[in-house]
């Protein structure tokens, strides 16, 4: 299947412009996911013990398992340059993703565009929630990971195709 290009981010915090991605994950046309942990810089130390909760990654989870934001950045541009890339929170995760790529000082090479888009586009939107919750029994992990997530994403999108054949 031909897949359109779902990104998830899962950050430090909600609540403060000082929250920074922890966890970023995409996949690919053909369905693969690309997920990874973000290594924070020295200047990235707000941490919401709420945000933990949600997502269960610790902070020393990414200094041990982290790679460089420049090495994330980079590799964004790689895979997604000029692609149109899907997200559920366009608004959080611009931000998080300028973060990033002001701390690499690169710029992003992609276009975010929020994943109703989509389902507007596959005359899909006003079943979005329902979908959306189909999509989830057919998921497997936890939610609020970035590579579930972006798993999550595909199913609905696979749902949303099957309805319109």
């Amino acid at each position: 299947m031909n897949y359109p290009i779902f990104i998830d981010i899962e950050a430090s915090g909600l609540h403060s412009g000082a929250s920074y991605p922890i966890q970023i994950a995409f996949n690919t046309e053909d369905g693969e996911i690309e997920s990874f942990f973000v290594k924070p810089i020295e200047e990235w130390v707000y941490w919401d013990r709420q945000a933990e909760y949600v997502h269960q990654i610790k902070r020393e989870t990414l200094f041990e398992q982290g790679k460089e934001i420049t090495w994330v950045a980079e590799r964004m541009n790689e895979c997604l340059s000029g692609k149109r890339v899907y997200s559920d929170a366009v608004r959080f995760e611009a931000q998080w993703l300028d973060a990033l790529y002001s701390a690499a000082k690169l710029e992003r090479m992609f276009k975010l565009k929020e994943l109703q888009d989509l389902a507007y586009r596959m005359k899909q939107y006003d079943k979005f929630e329902k979908i959306s919750d189909q999509a989830w029994q057919l998921t497997s992990g936890q939610r609020h990971r970035a590579d579930v997530d972006v798993l999550h994403h595909m199913k609905m999108f696979e749902i949303m195709k099957k309805i319109r054949t």
